[in-house]
């Protein structure tokens, strides 16, 4: 075995023990460390076995442990992205201002997430918006109509504009977009998207005799959240408020139209099945 050097093995140590504690034994990666400590993962098999090997030279905690300090870290570094994306802009959001609103380093926070794209994605897909549609539209209740079915999914909707942090990311979207396309991909597929697809699974749920045979479910989805964009206008535009109708109000009355367009007149839709 070639000669090795003292200095070298310790900076391969060093970066492996910020790895593994911030990502744990499974999602810690070889190619990281190697890129951590500036060296060629080849190099680090001369020093060492393998990535167990490596893990246990560092007398580190069982790895089950490492975890929950990852995504604790994790959650810091999305939270403060999250604030800086609204207040900067995408365009004016680097991993340089990330890294010094969080305290870490660029190094440091590239453990975390390989790109500022990678990071508004998580930011996108893990703000309330997911969780809040889960929680206030979920599935249609045995027994629920489809109107009621869908005024609740046109409720949740509405009130994630009410979040400031949200608000302000529909903002960057739009005024951005034209300039980064891949923020508008992220945003459809990771955001708003999901509001198309809780509407087209809710309209699956219910006998499809009640709806008209020739209608195309995945656009028709797009139809019904587009109802609202006027509801969310006035909520995200600086200076443009004006009295509305409560969410629930509003959302009976746009679900009611949009039903007008879909069912046999005279029709009424029978309850989820």
């Amino acid at each position: 075995m070639a000669r090795q050097d003292p200095e070298t093995r310790q900076r391969i140590l060093d970066a492996a023990r910020q790895v593994f504690s911030t990502k744990g034994y499974s999602e810690g990666r070889i190619t990281e460390i190697a890129d951590l400590a500036n060296v060629s993962p080849p190099t680090i098999y001369s020093y060492f076995l393998g990535k167990r090997d490596l893990f246990l030279a560092l007398d580190l905690e069982q790895a089950d442990s490492l975890r929950p300090e990852f995504d604790r870290k994790r959650a810091q570094i999305l939270s403060q992205a999250r604030q800086l994306f609204g207040e900067r802009g995408f365009h004016g959001t680097t991993i340089e201002k990330i890294a010094q609103r969080t305290g870490y380093s660029k190094a440091g926070l590239y453990q975390f997430f390989s790109s500022k794209e990678e990071l508004f994605e998580a930011v996108v897909h893990e703000t309330a918006f997911r969780s809040d549609m889960l929680q206030t539209a979920g599935k249609a209740q045995e027994g629920d109509s489809l109107p009621h079915a869908l005024a609740r999914i046109g409720t949740a909707y509405l009130r994630l504009f009410d979040n400031p942090d949200y608000a302000a990311i529909f903002r960057l979207v739009i005024s951005e977009a034209i300039h980064y396309p891949e923020i508008g991909t992220i945003y459809h597929e990771k955001g708003i998207g999901y509001a198309f697809t809780q509407v087209e699974q809710c309209l699956r749920r219910f006998h499809i005799q009640d709806l008209r045979p020739d209608l195309d479910l995945e656009l028709l989805s797009k139809a019904y959240i587009a109802l609202y964009s006027y509801a969310i206008e006035r909520r995200v535009a600086p200076g443009f408020r004006s009295e509305e109708p409560e969410d629930e109000v509003l959302a009976a009355f746009l679900t009611d139209l949009f039903l007008h367009g879909l069912l046999p007149d005279g029709h009424t839709p029978q309850t989820g099945g």
